[in-house]
């Protein structure tokens, strides 16, 4: 990322209270919320192993990442916290909520 340091000093840096997920979401409904406009590489690709194994789903063809119990907890929590966040787009956490709701019901109980 390359960002100026007077746009840190004015919005600040990343939230390491949510060190597992979500740190760059919030980060950047932050920055959002103060009016910068965020640019990126749409096209770019990253290897990263997202969990541990995937589970099938029906009508998702690549089924759905299984995460470790501690890790979907941090998952949850986070999500949470952002949804209370004044500068958290509404129309975000109610696009988000459903999501939550389905990876609590299919993997709450692991």
């Amino acid at each position: 990322m390359l960002i100026p340091l007077a746009v840190i000093d004015a919005v600040g840096g990343m939230d390491a209270g949510l060190f597992i997920d979500n740190v760059d979401l919030e980060w950047s409904f932050r920055m959002r919320a103060a009016s910068y406009v965020l640019l990126g590489v749409c096209d770019a690709r990253m290897q990263h192993r997202l969990g541990d194994a995937r589970r099938h789903v029906p009508g998702m063809p690549r089924g759905v990442v299984v995460h470790p119990p501690l890790r979907l907890y941090y998952m949850m929590r986070n999500r949470v916290l952002l949804y209370r966040l004044p500068h958290v787009p509404c129309v975000w956490v109610a696009q988000d909520v459903p999501r939550v709701l389905v990876k609590l019901f299919l993997f709450g109980g692991c």
